[in-house]
């Protein structure tokens, strides 16, 4: 009886110290508990390991004889049109270069551009058959005719007596007219015209060339004054200058020239002698008389 005492004494000892070992008290269990949830609410869960991915079907065998053989069998390609719009797939892929082609295909190549010598002209055509000359000066005198004439110049000839001037004829070709006013007096265009030269000679003194179209040009020299610039359109009658004696001049004229491609004609049988000027260009005439009085 004792014996059997003793070994459930030792018994109940052992199983009391085994479970005092297992077991924690109630507080510190708790705060365990309380910690592992905080983990559990700030921790990020693990993440999911990612499947791997299936391979890629192999690429079919292609045969390169069969489409050889399927290429020289098919048509031609149709020709290109002319038009930017088009609904093929294969263009639609590649609009950029459909469109430069097509832009390419409709603009043509520009050809030499030939120089003209052709500028308008603001004043009708004039025939050099038939010209048609309004007189320059009001006088409508002629002093020195077109062709030769006998001219004199003064010579220094030497004598026994010393060196001494003289005066000499000598024989000339006139390669105009000669028309004689008053110092001062209005000289007007023979024709409408565009002035080509505004200047001073050493023979013709101050002068007015005037460009009339079809290679025809007038000349007025000897003026005491010009009145219009270069570029200046005039018309008939109009006032370009006034009557002078500057140049090698004996007195107050108006030497008048007629040009056709450069060459010099006599102007006396296109002279109009019935003309007479318009009341437009009187009207006009005065402005530039008082015009130019003002300017004195």
């Amino acid at each position: 009886m004792n014996r059997y005492l003793l070994f459930l004494a030792v018994g109940i000892v052992g199983l009391s110290s085994a479970f005092a070992q297992q077991t924690e008290p109630v507080g510190v269990a708790q705060k365990k508990e309380s910690i592992i949830t905080k983990l559990k609410r700030y921790t990020r869960p693990a993440p999911t390991p990612i499947k791997e991915l299936d391979a890629l079907p192999p690429l079919p065998q292609v045969d390169y004889d069969v489409i050889s053989a399927l290429m020289d069998k098919a048509p031609a390609p149709p020709p290109v049109i002319d038009s930017i719009e088009s609904n093929s797939p294969r263009e639609q892929s590649r609009p950029a270069q459909h469109l430069l082609s097509q832009v390419q295909n409709v603009m043509q190549e520009p050809g030499p551009v030939e120089p003209s010598n052709e500028s308008p002209s603001p004043f009708p055509s004039i025939d050099p058959n038939s010209l048609d000359l309004l007189w320059p000066v009001e006088t409508r005198t002629i002093s020195s005719a077109w062709g030769p004439r006998i001219r004199t110049t003064t010579v220094v000839v030497r004598t026994s007596n010393g060196n001494r001037r003289v005066r000499r004829p000598y024989t000339s070709t006139h390669r105009g007219i000669d028309l004689t006013a008053p110092l001062g007096y209005s000289i007007f265009a023979a024709m409408d015209g565009r002035i080509a030269s505004v200047g001073r000679d050493k023979n013709l003194g101050r002068f007015v060339k005037i460009d009339h179209g079809n290679g025809i040009e007038t000349l007025y020299g000897h003026n005491s004054a010009n009145l219009v610039a270069v570029g200046d359109v005039v018309r008939r009658g109009q006032i370009i200058g006034r009557v002078g004696s500057t140049g090698r001049s004996t007195g107050p004229h108006v030497h008048f020239e007629v040009r056709i491609d450069g060459k010099q004609v006599n102007p006396a049988p296109w002279l109009n002698d019935t003309e007479e000027l318009s009341a437009e260009i009187l009207a006009y005439n005065e402005k530039i008389r008082q015009s130019s009085s003002r300017r004195r």
